[in-house]
């Protein structure tokens, strides 16, 4: 194991332990609400239980990935191609490009969560979409986002040659 793949293992922990903190404080506020008595029917809890469950999964899944899966996923992150002890800056790229696009994938894959969560909701309760937040134009969007937010998880390959190849000629440029 070298420097790449260490530091691929140090930011996917990071990044994991970055977006659990983001998710937690969701669930809680759910299990507040029905403490507290805001949820005042059944429907209401069902909501609040629904919506509970869903984001603890989220928060196992990226648990389980990021943080103890995370030799597995780097090793996917840095190829075997690029196990070699990179010798200039220009080599740490490619690694800096692909954990980039990992995380905004995290991002966007809870984004989709939250939107598409709250819109069954209110389907289920209300058997329509309401105006506002959860529009249609704003439910459309997150239809979009689910494989943009695969691409981006898988480690956006295609971009991320693309970028560092791009990246790279812009540099001989400037050293020119």
């Amino acid at each position: 194991m070298n420097r790449t793949h260490q530091l691929a293992k140090l930011a996917l922990a990071l990044i994991g332990i970055y977006f659990i903190v983001l998710a937690v404080p969701t669930p809680i506020t759910y299990i507040m609400v029905i403490i507290s008595g805001g949820a005042a029917d059944s429907a209401n809890i069902l909501q609040i239980f629904i919506g509970t469950l869903i984001y603890l999964g989220y928060m196992y899944l990226l648990y389980f990935l990021l943080i103890r899966k995370r030799a597995c996923f780097a090793e996917k992150i840095v190829p075997e191609a690029d196990q070699s002890e990179p010798g200039s800056p220009s080599q740490w790229i490619p690694l800096v490009y692909r954990l980039t696009c990992i995380s905004v994938g995290i991002y966007l894959s809870a984004l989709v969560i939250t939107n598409i969560t709250s819109i069954i909701n209110n389907w289920i309760l209300h058997r329509q979409i309401p105006d506002g937040v959860y529009s249609a134009p704003n439910s459309y969007s997150s239809i979009f986002l689910i494989p943009l937010a695969a691409y981006l998880l898988a480690g956006a390959p295609h971009f991320v040659r693309w970028q560092t190849r791009k990246t790279l000629e812009f540099c001989k440029t400037q050293e020119q």
